[in-house]
């Protein structure tokens, strides 16, 4: 014993040998029990069998305590969209009318007569000045224009007339008639590329006077007037209450 003893102690390998002699002593010295006491007619995988049953059997039925829930499917709700109708009210604005644009000076209208220079030395009124010809100075009126008589655009008139030919070279051509009764020279008058009596009548400073037989531009006169109005301009503008 104390051999066996001292060997077990030795080292680690001879435990383990000393287990697996134990082991191999304790499984046969099983094997040869069973042997002798096998019941009569039973093989060793029976006797075995009797030790460790194939299937086990619950003896707790977790089921039985658990409620019992019914899962009702869900359904999504329809929904109906009504179809959208904008309405839109009537606009109760005034449109706005378009502004006439001015025409450009119509040359066209004026006769082909041999025309006149000079420079003016003095305005009389809306449409009457008084021109430096060749030494000697004359009297001119502008045909198919009549000067305001309401005094504040009768001043207006003069004043925008002196800004268009005040001491500078003015072209002069007549129509048909020389002179009117008061002994003023009638004439169309441009400075540059300015037809004045034109231009006048344009910014409302005047009224379209046609006097046959010098009609040449009344036509054109007549649509500058109309033009002044609808924009209403100068003497054509709206009064203030």
């Amino acid at each position: 014993m104390k051999s066996l003893i001292a060997f077990w102690k030795h080292d680690l390998i001879n435990k383990l040998i000393v287990i697996v002699i134990f082991a191999l002593l304790f499984g046969v010295g099983a094997i040869a029990w069973l042997i002798i006491n096998i019941p009569q007619g039973k093989s060793i995988t029976g006797v075995l069998s009797d030790f460790v049953p194939a299937t086990a059997t619950p003896t707790f039925d977790l089921n039985a305590y658990l409620p019992t829930a019914t899962v009702t499917p869900f359904v999504l709700p329809t929904f109906t969209i009504p179809p959208f109708t904008a309405t839109v009210p009537p606009s109760t604005e005034t449109p706005t009318p378009e502004p006439v644009l001015p025409t450009p000076p119509p040359f066209d209208c004026i006769p082909n007569n041999p025309p006149e220079t000079g420079r003016v030395v003095e305005i009389v009124d809306g449409n009457t000045i008084q021109v430096l010809i060749n030494g000697l100075v004359y009297s001119i009126r502008y045909i198919g224009i009549e000067a305001p008589t309401v005094p504040s655009f009768a001043q207006a008139a003069t004043y925008e007339n002196g800004k268009l030919v005040w001491a500078k070279d003015v072209t002069l051509i007549a129509d048909s008639t020389n002179k009117d009764g008061r002994g003023r020279l009638l004439r169309y008058v441009k400075v540059g590329e300015t037809f004045v009596n034109y231009e006048l009548l344009q910014m409302g400073l005047g009224s379209a006077l046609d006097t046959p037989p010098d009609s040449s531009c009344a036509e054109v006169f007549a649509g500058a007037e109309q033009s002044a109005r609808q924009t209403q301009a100068g003497q054509w503008q709206t009064p203030t209450p």
